[in-house]
Parts: C-alpha cells; structure tokens; sequence
C-alpha cells in the first residue's frame, strides 16, 4: 500500500512539472504570409506565479490582420 502512494505522490509530481513546459499557438485572420518574427518572451518566477515582465501581442503585431503567436 505505501509503495502505491509513493509511486502516486511520483507521478503526480512528474504530471504537475510537465504541464508548466507548454506551447500555446495562435493564428489570427489567416496566419502569418511574410516570414516576418518578431519574438518576446515572458518570464515568470515562484514556478509561474509571479510574472517579470508585460509582453502586449498587440505592440507586436503593429495592426497585422493575419499573424502567428507561439
């Protein structure tokens, strides 16, 4: 019974520390047409709960109708 709960508290552990490492994309309109990046990248710290910096996608996009963001 205690090595099923230590495997359990393991996995879950393991669970929870995978879902933080994930990509989310975007397309608006009907996606990027130029090959055109421009890249930002929000940090966190306290394991994703207190943010570092403001990335605005809408400064990014500078009024593009049709873009990417990953």
């Amino acid at each position: 019974m205690l090595k099923k709960s230590v495997m359990l508290v393991i996995a879950l552990i393991v669970l929870l520390s995978l879902m933080a490492c994930s990509t989310h994309i975007h397309r608006v309109g009907r996606g990027p047409q130029t090959g055109q990046e421009i890249e930002a990248r929000q940090w966190y710290i306290l394991w994703g709960l207190v943010p570092l910096n403001d990335v605005s996608t809408h400064q990014l996009v500078e009024g593009a109708t049709d873009y990417e963001i990953i």
